[in-house]
């Protein structure tokens, strides 16, 4: 680069300050001062330096410091490990997977419940009173209960989505 200091381009900025051209566009929003002339941006060097020097000053109090970092670094690293060591031994479960798992057993479990009533309908409709009628319903409801409770009717509703989606 050239000894002129006053009229500097960006992509010489950037490379005298070691940073990406689009920081030093990042830089001019915040406030760094330039010209334009013609299509390019062009900086008096002397007037930049003394803008990241103040830049740099101010945003240092949310810099923290090397032995902060470290401290937070090795926390995340813990942490990390703990959600690893939860995940291996199935403490932590993927969330897709678990829709996976469950949206077909909630789908069943939302059709034989929603069919209770055209079931029971004409069961119900012979009952004097309402003893038989809360008899009738808590033992249908019981039964519905049972079936989505037990392994196979989760094992046929599996296989049966599995079939679906082919």
């Amino acid at each position: 680069m050239n000894c002129e200091t006053e009229n500097v381009s960006k992509k010489q900025i950037a490379t005298l300050f070691r940073v990406h051209i689009n920081t030093v566009d990042n830089w001019c929003k915040a406030g760094l001062p330039y010209r334009k002339e013609a299509r390019e941006y062009r900086f008096d060097l002397a007037d930049v330096i003394a803008w990241h020097h103040n830049f740099i000053s101010n945003i240092a109090g949310d810099i923290p410091s090397l032995v902060e970092a470290k401290r937070r670094r090795e926390h995340y690293q813990a942490e990390l490990k703990r959600l690893q060591l939860e995940t291996a031994e199935g403490d932590l479960v993927r969330t897709d997977l678990l829709m996976t798992a469950w949206l077909p057993i909630i789908t069943t479990m939302r059709s034989k419940l929603l069919a209770l009533p055209s079931r029971l309908t004409p069961l119900l409709f012979g009952c004097q009173t309402k003893g038989e009628i809360h008899a009738s319903l808590k033992k249908y409801i019981y039964e519905a209960l049972e079936e989505l409770g037990d392994e196979q009717t989760y094992r046929k509703t599996i296989k049966g989505k599995k079939k679906g989606k082919k």
